[in-house]
């Protein structure tokens, strides 16, 4: 990747001449009360240099100790940053105060140049983000999203039955269904192999968003007169990288939805998301927010969903006393069939070992950070206008008050004479996000688990492979930095529990 991209400190020259700027356009007047505690910074870049680049959740969370205090303050080259550290701050500010601290950071790279406004997480706060949220949202509220759990249930059979002739390209197959069932939904668009020319276009536009840290630290972004500065410029890069991936998300938008378009003109769509709103859209309605709505199903539902299942099989290989009691369970309630959506209720191991896998290792472990509209003040501490929050999730899933011995997987923790603990804070509640940007597609996303999950553990057994003594090749825990944090790839040994899988699979609709 570009290297102006992925660390602005080596374009000097640009950075420099723009920090000095936006130091000064972004330093606020003398606060009546104290900022946040947070490290030193020096005249001009501030903490620019002390902004964490590798699993930044672990440093802050550190910092939070130093400091003892769960709320820090930096100042990256002008940008006022503050870091959350525990959920009642987060509902106090994001929840509480959702009027002044919904706003998204301003992206100049990713908006202005790279045209992922389609989707409405990176929107700002205003009339255009609410359209877009609320026409997300008639498709993906609780009442609705159980429609989908047909096609969730037929993805994940195929999926098991991939995995069941190629157990070696397991993770292929679970992305394969993750991605299939989406385009499924939104556009009605039956994905027959990995190629599929639309997954191609989806995983390419996806692609971009793992460039992302925290807003703000890509140059662009950081400093916003970088975009005007000429593609042809030495150590433009990033702005030629973005106008490639702006004409990727455009054909991403449309082309599908084109598509879903003309089978509807002749009277050939199959019953999707996409299908709904063009038949729904009325003289006057604003075709684009349509468009957007299914295009953002694909987006919000993958990469974190993907990631979770590899978290799942890593919990699997590592923790087979946790596989055995799940795959007890499904055998007392399922038996000799696979299991459906309909046994969900009678399966609280399995609820609680989703829960687990969730806090275990969070997939988005600085959410998504938020800013904020006006001065604020709270807990004694100012907060300026234009702050980004950022959401340290991981130190919250990892607070050994609320989740004892927190390094352990244990799912058991959030179970209480057999059934699911309500005492027990849920890891979705903070997973998922806080306030008004709270991730809209959670129930889809946690049904789509669900039923991989447990057809996953219906089916198969997950060791690790013996070395030449027959000792266990234990993978190690590597999370990687990113907006979506991916586990380090593994091997392990699947194989099917027993000759009834092959088949259960085989009567598979194809």
């Amino acid at each position: 990747m570009l290297d102006i991209i992925s660390n602005p400190l080596l374009s000097l020259p640009l950075l420099g001449v723009a920090a000095i700027g936006g130091a000064w356009a972004l330093k606020p007047s003398a606060p009546r009360h104290a900022l946040p505690p947070g490290p030193r910074a020096l005249p001009l870049i501030g903490n620019l240099h002390q902004w964490p680049t590798a699993k930044p959740w672990l440093t802050f969370n550190s910092w939070f100790k130093e400091y003892n205090s769960d709320i820090l303050y930096m100042n990256v080259a002008g940008q006022h940053v503050v870091i959350l550290g525990s959920r009642k701050k987060c509902m106090d500010l994001l929840d509480k105060r959702s009027a002044t601290y919904s706003d998204r950071a301003r992206l100049p790279l990713w908006i202005d140049l790279m045209k992922w406004d389609f989707n409405f997480v990176f929107l700002p706060y205003g009339t255009k983000w609410r359209e877009h949220r609320k026409s997300f949202n008639d498709y993906f509220h609780p009442s609705v999203v159980y429609k989908y759990n047909a096609k969730q249930t037929r993805g994940a059979r195929m999926m098991a039955r991939q995995i069941l002739e190629s157990p070696e390209n397991a993770v292929d197959h679970i992305r394969f269904a993750v991605t299939s069932v989406i385009m499924d939904v939104a556009y009605g668009i039956h994905i027959a192999e990995n190629n599929d020319p639309y997954i191609e276009i989806a995983e390419s536009a996806i692609s971009s968003l793992g460039l992302a840290t925290i807003p703000g630290t890509l140059p662009a972004d950081l400093f916003p007169i970088l975009k005007y500065i000429p593609s042809w410029l030495p150590g433009a890069g990033y702005k030629r990288y973005a106008q490639s991936v702006a004409h990727i998300n455009h054909v991403f938008a449309t082309k599908p939805w084109n598509a879903t378009k003309d089978k509807l003109a002749k009277g050939e769509a199959i019953e999707s998301i996409a299908e709904s709103l063009i038949e729904n859209l009325s003289e006057g309605d604003d075709e684009e927010v349509a468009r957007n709505t299914a295009a953002a199903c694909y987006v919000g539902g993958t990469d974190t969903a993907i990631c979770t299942l590899r978290i799942f099989l890593l919990a699997m290989v590592l923790h087979p006393e946790a596989q055995r009691k799940a795959q007890d369970e499904l055998d007392a309630v399922v038996g000799d069939r696979l299991p459906t959506f309909e046994d969900r209720e009678q399966l609280p191991y399995i609820r609680a070992l989703l829960k687990e896998v969730t806090r275990w290792q969070p997939v988005t472990p600085m959410g998504h950070a938020h800013r904020v509209t006006e001065d604020d003040v709270y807990d004694g501490y100012f907060i300026p206008k234009g702050t980004l929050v950022a959401t340290n999730v991981w130190s919250m899933l990892n607070d050994p008050e609320a989740y004892p011995e927190p390094s352990k997987f244990n799912p058991d923790r959030f179970l209480k004479d057999g059934e699911i603990d309500p005492d027990v804070l849920d890891p979705a509640q903070v997973a998922f996000g806080f306030g008004r940007r709270i991730c809209p597609g959670r129930f889809f996303s946690a049904d789509n688990t669900f039923i991989i999950v447990s057809t996953l553990l219906s089916a198969f057994n997950f060791r690790p492979p013996l070395d030449a003594q027959g000792k266990p090749i234990l993978p190690e825990i590597d999370m990687s930095p990113g907006l979506v944090s991916y586990c380090k790839p593994f091997k392990m040994v699947i194989t099917p529990r027993s000759g009834q899988v092959g088949k259960l699979l085989s009567e598979v609709e194809v």
